[in-house]
């Protein structure tokens, strides 16, 4: 019996069924039918793809995933290998906004800060239109964060017009240029606030205005 490595090294049992959970997924974002009994085929010749990257009973998760590529491929589902790429990068871009994600110098909600992150990686085109987004279960284990946040995030994100749902295959990546002028207005309403504050006690809109364009240094 051999075990999987992970990206931030830790080592769990091999398990085929996430194999075919993953395949399952991809066939879903195609909206492709399919018979369980195929999905559980193509999961054991990934198994037979990986089986010499196998070293000291170890295989690395992105051998693994490599192989998912590859057999989709191969059995003509080029569709569905394409989907599961997409997905693949979806989460990796994921998991490198983990540590950026959360301040916990921010006083904002958690979600609040998911929802701003997700959007700007939304409109900067890091997260692609019509992508499929993890599920709330999966988001919240790649970041830490209660299951109930996430789902609350993507609430706010379909919401405001980030995210859209297509039922029984989760939520997708939308994006138009109203999103960028709804952030566009959303800082600048924020610009407005900082201003009238600064008003209040007795900092000209002049002053701060320049000192911003100075970039914030102090005034010799």
């Amino acid at each position: 019996m051999y075990q999987v490595q992970k990206r931030d090294g830790k080592v769990v049992e091999f398990e085929i069924t996430k194999i075919a959970e993953a395949i399952h997924k991809a066939f879903d974002a195609q909206n492709r039918n399919y018979h369980p009994s195929v999905i559980d085929f193509l999961a054991l010749r990934v198994t037979a793809d990986f089986e010499s990257k196998i070293k000291d009973d170890m295989i690395a998760v992105e051998d693994i995933q490599d192989s998912v590529e590859q057999v989709l491929g191969e059995a003509g589902y080029s569709d569905v290998a394409k989907a599961y790429i997409l997905y693949r990068k979806q989460r990796e871009k994921l998991r490198n906004m983990k540590s950026t994600i959360l301040d916990y110098k921010d006083t904002r909600p958690i979600y609040e800060q998911v929802v701003d992150k997700l959007q700007k990686l939304i409109i900067n085109g890091v997260l692609e239109p019509d992508s499929k987004m993890p599920s709330v279960r999966t988001l919240a284990m790649e970041l830490s964060i209660n299951p109930n946040t996430i789902q609350k995030a993507y609430a706010e994100l379909e919401r405001t017009g980030f995210l859209y749902t297509i039922k029984g295959r989760g939520n997708f990546v939308t994006y138009h240029e109203g999103l960028y002028q709804l952030k566009k207005e959303e800082y600048r309403e924020k610009i407005e606030e900082i201003l009238k504050e600064a008003e209040e006690i007795g900092i000209s809109r002049q002053e701060m205005i320049a000192d911003l364009e100075r970039g914030g240094k102090n005034r010799d």
